[in-house]
């Protein structure tokens, strides 16, 4: 996965120094729709209609020649910075938009900054998930996935997008990629999102850092959490629950051990999506498509499975993509936090699942192939008989 991940985002590298405070990223995944098979027609497509679009150039010491030799660049082009006010501070942000052409996926990353003082950041998440989902929710509807479940579980029920952050670009984006995409089975609307606090200077209380990173605040009560275990990478402390992570360093000496770890933290996040995907896909693809004809049917299963095949073995093995020891303890810290290798077995269960039914829908077509050949013949051999009768009824009637 991702061989050109760990030179992204150069611009949380903008300052060779960074000062003392708090910064939040926020990847945001989505479904492109499938793998990319012509990249150079969708970066001239994407540079024609959004300007520069850059290449990931990887870095060699870190990675496998042999992965690189076979795995797409990733695409990256910058888009509009914004401000947002959440728990009542006003936090800037930049946004890079990165699109995973051998997975399909495509990625907005967002980091936040504020410069008061006196930050409110264990409210940051839910006052998140509030201002994201003006843009989410409308975004469903009109992909079509807005259940009435999902209705009755948010209780929402507008129409009109209350803010468009990046879910127009989204939908424009898998427009624009179809002519250049071998298309999956079925698209995955939802997206994922996880949260990764990088505490330049340490500033943030041992007590405020467990807090972040199980999201959510102790009652007085009971004001003790578990406690999630660090692991270092130069001079940058990483703690995870997979669904946060923080990030605590020196501000003088560590902005390229973070954007590493960062980068990181997008892979493993990209290998658990292409996972979710899939699970999602074939839950949907085999409901939806019960009632097509066997023999389609078992044409389409063949393609799902080979798709849903490669896709995973893109998961699971990072000694073939890297040759970083102090990198993959890294990454592999990340992928048990993500729980990415139990979410590979969900997705390989559904695999299963679906090559069985396929196996299933093939035995059915040949059984009813051959039931048509014995009806076929059989009318054939009554014809032949009923000829031979009439036949024989003339040469007597002479």
């Amino acid at each position: 996965m991702g061989a050109t991940i760990l030179s992204h985002d150069r611009e949380l590298e903008g300052l060779e120094i960074r000062e003392a405070g708090t910064r939040v990223y926020v990847p945001f995944m989505y479904d492109l729709g499938g793998r990319v098979k012509d990249i150079a027609g969708l970066r001239n497509t994407l540079i024609d209609v959004y300007g520069a679009v850059e290449i990931d150039q990887a870095a060699t010491r870190s990675w496998n020649l042999s992965y690189l030799a076979v795995h797409t660049p990733v695409l990256r082009f910058r888009l509009p910075d914004g401000t947002a006010q959440l728990a009542s501070s006003e936090w800037r942000y930049k946004r890079i938009l990165k699109v995973f052409p051998w997975l399909g996926i495509l990625s907005i990353d967002y980091e936040f900054e504020s410069e008061q003082a006196e930050m409110k950041i264990l409210a940051f998440y839910d006052e998140l998930v509030k201002w994201k989902n003006a843009d989410y929710l409308p975004y469903l509807q009109e992909c079509d996935v807005f259940t009435d479940e999902l209705a009755a579980h948010t209780a929402f029920a507008s129409q009109a997008p209350a803010q468009d952050l990046h879910a127009s670009l989204v939908r424009q984006l898998r427009v624009l990629a179809r002519p250049y995409i071998h298309s999956r089975p079925a698209l995955y609307a939802f997206h994922d999102f996880r949260v990764c606090v990088i505490d330049y200077g340490s500033t943030l209380d041992a007590n405020v850092v467990q807090c972040l990173l199980w999201l959510t605040v102790p009652d007085t009560d009971n004001n003790e959490l578990e406690h999630v275990a660090s692991i270092r990478y130069g001079s940058v402390k990483i703690a995870s629950t997979g669904w946060s992570t923080v990030l605590r360093t020196n501000t003088q000496t560590a902005d390229s051990e973070v954007t590493k770890i960062v980068s990181l933290l997008s892979l493993i996040h990209a290998q658990w999506f292409i996972c979710q995907l899939w699970i999602n896909i074939y839950d949907q693809d085999v409901r939806a498509t019960d009632n097509i004809d066997s023999a389609l049917r078992v044409h389409e299963l063949s393609a799902g499975e080979l798709s849903l095949e490669r896709d995973l073995v893109e998961v699971g093995n990072l000694n073939v993509m890297l040759k970083d020891p102090e990198l993959l303890r890294v990454a592999r810290s990340l992928e048990r936090s993500f729980a990415v290798l139990e979410h590979r077995k969900a997705a390989e269960q559904r695999l299963h699942v679906l090559q069985d039914h396929s196996r299933d829908l093939t035995e059915f077509a040949r059984e009813r192939a051959t039931r048509r050949l014995e009806i076929l013949f059989s009318l054939s051999a009554a014809g032949t008989i009923a000829a031979l009768g009439s036949a024989v009824g003339l040469v007597d009637s002479v």
